[in-house]
């Protein structure tokens, strides 16, 4: 095997060994020793492969490499990091909950576990009852005092509940919280490698080669998320996958069947009712699969949400709460939003205003507003400006790449930029037009120095001011280099327009 493979594979496994390692440290259990925990250490060990990963990944494109090697690596990362501790995320514990409630016949959406640890016998009865399921072991009592935004009602939709169901049946309820984690994100598991399968689909459907692979299956933030964290978009990406191949496997005038259509639809629909992010592609898919087939697979993606709407049961108000204040309220992301935001208030955009909604009084500042406003129209115009130049008769890899810059815009310009959001782009960027992509999850690490700072320096403020900082620095290089290609790639392209008009010009002389 080729040295220039081995080596950074090597490196790679390497870091997610020590990553794994150091999860296991005191410092790392839930709700201690904080101020001792070794993230400058965690972001080097990250930041080492996210540089390891971005040369392997570029001369993947000009050498790619056998498929056999690439996925054993890729499987031994993963379960390195399988056996791990979630480092800095806590989510999954949500998730267990969730689906030990779910299990159980009752509603996740109608106590949050704020309410379920705090419940008396003189609650109502759902609340009783759920007080009482969480008493069923100690295990799944720590679990759910684990549980993060306690005071909120869980806002996964219905149809991550099944899932999160799945584990809630099949897992044993007095097995000890890690032994619970680990079986979840086992579960998790299947999805992440589902997605390396569909990918290995995807490039054969548009002749590229399969060691391509490796921009999914190496990649550390992927590696960090789902085989670490145990965060749950594996599963949606997994769906947002198998209908991208149901469309893409027509292409230059010939349409897939109507019941690959429909079976697309179908997935489109889970994907968008697990998260809503794959809407965002409803345009480019329609555009590309024509009018009468693009209706028939939007039908059928529609036909899953409208299920999905319809089965969250009486406390699906309560969701819808926790919904709109996180759709008011939370935001994170310095890679445009927060610019935008502080430009507005620097220029004498501000004020605290109250909402109505559903008639309910809520709470917002008018920059924090407008910002998403402009935000949503930029994503709009974006991924309507992609699907005006799609064409249903263009190669899928062409397809595939306007799918990928229509996440990316999403993700890059709204006001949430979790590191795990951007695992959604990480399986298309075989499909993308500039290799500075590549770049993107090494940055996103950066996002785990914030917690050092929150840790550290006592004023919240000046602590957050410094996590945004480096952000900002962060996708500042992104853009930079993502700019120099753009330029880079006009420029040779007016060099090759002005040398055949020179060349004509000779000939003509």
């Amino acid at each position: 095997m080729d040295w220039r493979l081995w080596l950074p594979g090597a490196l790679l496994l390497g870091c997610c060994l020590i990553l794994s390692l150091l999860s296991w440290s005191e410092t790392f259990e839930h709700g201690r020793l904080y101020e001792q925990r070794p993230l400058l250490l965690v972001v080097t060990v990250l930041a080492v492969s996210g540089i390891v990963y971005f040369l392997a990944a570029l001369r993947s494109f000009s050498h790619p490499p056998p498929l056999t090697p690439v996925l054993l690596l890729a499987l031994l990362c993963r379960l390195l990091l399988l056996f791990s501790r979630p480092v800095q995320e806590d989510d999954i514990y949500r998730y267990i909950w969730d689906g030990r409630v779910t299990a159980a016949g009752l509603d996740p959406y109608l106590h949050s576990p704020a309410e379920v640890l705090e419940a008396s016998s003189d609650g109502g009865a759902s609340l009783v009852a759920q007080a009482k399921l969480s008493k069923a072991s100690p295990s799944l009592l720590t679990i759910l005092a684990r549980v993060n935004n306690s005071e909120y009602v869980t806002v996964y939709p219905p149809l991550l509940q099944y899932l999160f169901a799945l584990h809630g049946t099949l897992v044993p309820v007095d097995w000890e919280p890690n032994s619970q984690v680990l079986a979840m994100k086992v579960l998790l598991l299947f999805f992440d490698i589902g997605n390396i399968a569909l990918l290995a689909v995807l490039l054969g459907i548009c002749r590229l080669p399969r060691g391509l692979l490796l921009l999914y299956a190496w990649c550390p933030l992927v590696l960090k998320e789902y085989s670490n964290s145990g965060h749950m978009d594996s599963a949606p990406v997994f769906f947002l996958l198998l209908a991208l191949v149901a469309a893409a496997g027509g292409g230059r005038g010939r349409s897939p069947g109507a019941l690959r259509l429909f079976s697309g639809g179908l997935a489109l629909g889970v994907a968008a009712g697990l998260k809503f992010f794959p809407l965002v592609l409803l345009p480019l898919l329609w555009r590309r699969l024509g009018l009468r087939s693009g209706a028939l697979f939007c039908a059928a993606c529609l036909l899953v949400l409208l299920f999905s709407a319809v089965s969250g049961g009486e406390g699906a108000g309560g969701r819808g709460d926790a919904l709109k204040i996180f759709a008011l309220h939370w935001e994170n992301h310095a890679a445009f939003f927060l610019v935008l935001r502080s430009g507005l208030e620097f220029f004498g955009v501000t004020g605290e205003y109250e909402l109505t909604l559903g008639g309910a009084l809520y709470g917002f500042e008018l920059s924090g507003i407008i910002a998403r406003s402009v935000c949503a129209l930029l994503i709009g115009g974006i991924v309507i400006l992609l699907a005006m130049r799609s064409r249903s008769d263009e190669e899928p890899k062409v397809f595939l790449g306007s799918c990928f810059h229509a996440l990316a815009a999403l993700l890059l310009l709204g006001p949430l930029g979790f590191p795990w959001y951007f695992t959604w782009c990480i399986p298309l960027l075989p499909f993308s037009r500039y290799r500075s992509w590549l770049l993107l999850p090494c940055f996103l690490m950066v996002y785990y120095l914030g917690f050092w700072y929150e840790y550290r320096i006592e004023d919240e403020n000046l602590a957050e001011r410094f996590a945004d900082r480096d952000l900002l620095i962060s996708f500042g290089l992104f853009y930079l280099c993502l700019g120099f290609e753009w330029w880079r790639e006009k420029r040779e392209k007016r060099a090759g327009r002005d040398g055949e008009e020179e060349q004509e010009s000779l000939c003509d002389a």
